[in-house]
């Protein structure tokens, strides 16, 4: 009898054992399972982590694809305002100033009207002058045309006036003797009058 209880403790031993062993199998089982979740689980995170980066890499990609073109439409559109400034200032200043840049550029075009004599008129036609001479050319040059308040306009200094005057007694006294008249002339123009 003894001997049957003894093998019934060492079976319920087994038995404990063997329950035990299965709690502890179980519980391995668990620990590995557990293991294998907390591996899987940083793996997932891992993953995700891995994911969340390349997605944040490819918007920051094309966050910069697209301001490249940015950035080239305003540096276009900087240069071009630049240069349209700069086109608007001189527009400006050709309007402020375009009476002194029409003398400038028509003061080769203001000149006498006529090509000889004592009548002495300006304007922007040229005149297709001869070489031939006319009583009272010498009194020519002591009148020329230019611009006076942006107008062309002529310009006589005072020898001009006594030199046409005298010129115009010389015409009266000498008309009929043309050497007489030429002297008559030359005489006005070095200021000894008639």
């Amino acid at each position: 009898m003894l001997g049957d209880n003894d093998r019934n403790k060492d079976d319920e031993k087994v038995e404990k054992l063997s329950d035990n062993e299965v709690i502890i199998t179980v519980e391995a089982n668990q620990n590995l399972q557990d293991e294998q979740s907390i591996e899987n689980g940083e793996t997932i995170n891992q993953n995700a982590q891995q994911t969340q980066e390349n997605i944040l890499d490819r918007y920051m990609e094309k966050k910069e694809e697209d301001n490249r073109p940015k950035l080239t439409r305003l540096f276009f559109f900087s240069v071009f305002g630049i240069i349209l400034g700069f086109v608007v200032f001189l527009i400006g200043l050709l309007i402020i100033n375009s009476d002194k840049i029409l003398a400038l550029t028509s003061e080769m075009r203001c000149v006498p009207q006529e090509c000889h004599g004592l009548k002495f008129s300006c304007g922007y036609n040229v005149p297709k002058c001869d070489t031939k001479y006319v009583i009272g050319d010498r009194c020519r040059k002591y009148a020329k045309c230019g611009f006076l308040e942006g107008r062309c306009t002529e310009i006589f200094m005072d020898k001009f006036y006594a030199c046409r005057q005298c010129v115009e007694e010389c015409k009266k006294n000498h008309i009929e003797d043309l050497a007489e008249l030429t002297a008559c002339e030359a005489n006005c123009e070095m200021g000894k009058g008639f």
